[in-house]
């Protein structure tokens, strides 16, 4: 944390985009969407957070990518 903090200052912003390899045509993408992450470390998915029991905390927030995915479609 102090690394990123120093290298990138605390007005930093680290966003996760969606995109659509294709342009949309008439408001509707037909095609996939891909999600870039970019740097939020509590994006998961919902198998792989469980299975990091022994070194985080259960209370641990976490940002599940497939209620991303959810809310994004």
């Amino acid at each position: 944390a102090y690394a990123a903090l120093a290298k990138l200052g605390p007005a930093s912003v680290l966003t996760t985009a969606v995109v659509a390899p294709k342009p949309p045509a008439n408001g509707t993408i037909d095609g996939p969407l891909v999600i870039v992450g970019g740097g939020d470390l509590f994006l998961a998915t919902a198998d792989y957070r469980p299975s990091q029991t022994e070194w985080t905390l259960a209370g641990e927030p976490v940002t599940r990518i497939e209620d991303l995915a959810d809310r994004i479609k």
